[in-house]
């Protein structure tokens, strides 16, 4: 008998596959906020002979999870689970300039932050026997972006970074992670993505795309597959002897996949606006000399110099950071050169900041620099890890670009840059934490560019390889908050400074970034992305196409990570 405990079973993809499994003879706990929709599924699962227990279980809570992983422990007389299927998850659609922090940070919590509260969870005990499966449920928006869609496909994106990150750490445990990739599913999910554009039919610039989103509905729902046929993918991934890494389902959802990342970036976002009637991307020139530029992190390396760099090309910088000796030190380098660099503290995290900079000033130029690296094993990694690093790497990102891109909406003139990282498309083991926040960024970047591009507003990324500026002290600062003296991971962490400065000898300088930059903000027709040094380039144009056995071979590898 198999132990399998399944979150947000109590609709949808989660409630067909807990059917199935326990009709398969797997030991099959039910969980979900809503007691009585488990009620009446486990009366369900009875009347068909099913093995199948409910418990409640809320993801966003985490003393809800402490005390299910207590029940299960009980439950089980102390085995634990053979397979956690992480399922629960919502999205609701919405221009990403027109959706509040909060509803940002509600959609990150289910669907990444909750998922990560059950790995801690329940993983001990899979690790100690030596033998288990972790099954997260992402979504086709895990890899591609929609328009109205770019907040919950950034949810989704960091998901899947959270999974392979997690499946490299813990294979040498004899522990399996594995990702079930859902397209088009007719579920009640959909309810509340759709209910959620009710409010913006007669939005005066997202209006006309919400209204043909609105009448797309019916069609999406035929075409859908229903939650059975998600079930039978699930089933595999949990009873199936040796699974895929990663499943895409069903089959129509990986051909549209591959169809995605065959087609020019181009041409597939020029298609998704005029489906959504957004208009084609501008092409405009770029700013007067009168132009003026906003960095945020500008007291670290890379937003110094980009401030430095961007005031030499003939900008008018507003630097930006939370640290009033950061920027005064940057202040008095500034005067000495005679450069057009004023300051002002800004704090990414607070709304209130964000906006009292932001009152008034007119920008060409944004530069979402502000960010920093948390190091630490999934497992290991807190609540207040996950919450700090997405509160700055990803809704302060957010919330700055909120603050501005409307006035660039409506002078139809302006470019968002933001400072991503190669880890934003290929993942490392024990950056985890850091490479979802970066891919949630990355799935940020895309959405913009598809909502402002129709309005003037060009949206571009810089994908940095591992700068030098102090990234291996800040990382082994962060680590600071765990004790990695001793248990499963001490034998890695031994070698962190080996692996460190393997990622440092990959890196660049800032003032290689800071240069990107001012190309970008220069161009007329920025690329999408820019990497550098010659390191990223390489990384992010292979990776992602190689199959999942040969990057975790060789990642393996170069992180001196061997099976126990």
């Amino acid at each position: 008998m198999t132990w399998i405990l399944i979150t947000g079973a109590s609709r949808g993809i989660g409630r067909a596959s807990a059917l199935r499994l326990a009709a398969a003879g797997a030991r099959v706990i039910a969980t979900g906020r809503d007691v009585e929709a488990l009620g009446a599924l486990e009366r369900e699962a009875r009347a068909r002979g099913g093995a199948l227990t409910t418990l409640r279980l809320d993801v966003d809570d985490a003393r809800s999870v402490e005390a299910a992983a207590a029940a299960v422990h009980e439950r089980t007389a102390g085995y634990g689970l053979d397979v956690l299927v992480n399922n629960a998850g919502f999205g609701e659609m919405t221009p990403i300039v027109r959706c509040g922090a909060g509803r940002e940070r509600r959609m990150f919590e289910t669907n990444l932050v909750g998922a990560a509260r059950c790995v801690r969870a329940f993983l001990p005990a899979m690790r100690a026997r030596g033998r288990g499966r972790i099954v997260n449920v992402a979504s086709l928006l895990g890899r591609m972006v929609m328009p109205l869609q770019g907040v919950y496909a950034a949810a989704k994106h960091a998901l899947e970074a959270m999974n392979d990150a997690l499946r490299l750490e813990v294979e040498r445990f004899g522990v399996e992670v594995l990702l079930l990739e859902p397209g088009a599913v007719d579920t009640p999910f959909n309810d509340v993505a759709f209910r959620a554009l009710d409010a913006l039919a007669a939005d005066p610039d997202y209006g006309a795309a919400v209204r043909r989103m609105q009448r797309i509905e019916a069609m999406y729902r035929r075409s859908a597959a229903p939650p059975e046929a998600l079930a039978e993918a699930l089933e595999r991934l949990c009873l199936g002897p040796s699974p895929s890494a990663r499943t895409t389902a069903p089959g129509f959802a990986h051909a549209q996949l591959e169809a995605m990342r065959a087609s020019p970036r181009g041409l597939r976002e020029g298609v998704l606006r005029a489906a959504l009637a957004l208009g084609p991307e501008e092409d405009r020139p770029p700013a007067a000399p009168s132009r003026r530029a906003l960095v945020t992190g500008a007291a670290g390396g890379i937003g110094k110099e980009a401030c430095f760099a961007l005031a030499r090309a003939g900008w008018r910088v507003v630097a930006t950071d939370m640290s009033p000796e950061g920027l005064a030190a940057l202040g008095a380098r500034a005067k000495e050169q005679r450069l057009a660099i004023e300051t002002r503290v800004m704090d990414v995290t607070d709304e209130r900041s964000i906006a009292s900079v932001a009152d008034g000033l007119a920008l060409d130029v944004l530069v979402n620099n502000a960010g920093y690296a948390e190091v630490a094993p999934i497992e290991l990694a807190t609540d207040a890890a996950w919450h700090d690093q997405l509160a700055v790497n990803v809704h302060g990102m957010s919330s700055v670009t909120r603050a501005f891109a409307p006035a660039m909406m409506a002078r139809r003139r302006g470019h968002v840059i933001n400072v991503s990282s190669v880890v934003g498309r290929v993942t490392f083991p024990f950056l985890g934490v850091y490479g979802a926040s970066k891919h949630a960024v990355e799935a940020l970047t895309d959405g913009l560019r598809l909502e402002l591009g129709g309005f003037g507003v060009r949206v571009s990324a810089i994908q940095p390889a591992f700068i030098r500026t102090g990234f291996a002290a800040r990382a082994k600062a962060s680590l600071a908050r765990y004790d990695v003296s001793s248990g499963p991971y001490e034998r890695a962490f031994t070698q962190m400074d080996r692996i460190l400065d393997r990622l440092d000898k990959l890196g660049g300088e800032p003032p290689d970034v800071a240069r990107a930059i001012v190309r970008a903000a220069r161009s007329a027709s920025p690329r999408a992305r820019q990497q550098t040094p010659w390191s990223a380039w390489l990384a992010v144009r292979t990776v992602p196409w190689l199959p999942v056995s040969v990057v975790d071979a060789g990642m393996a590898r170069f992180m001196g990570m061997r099976r126990e």
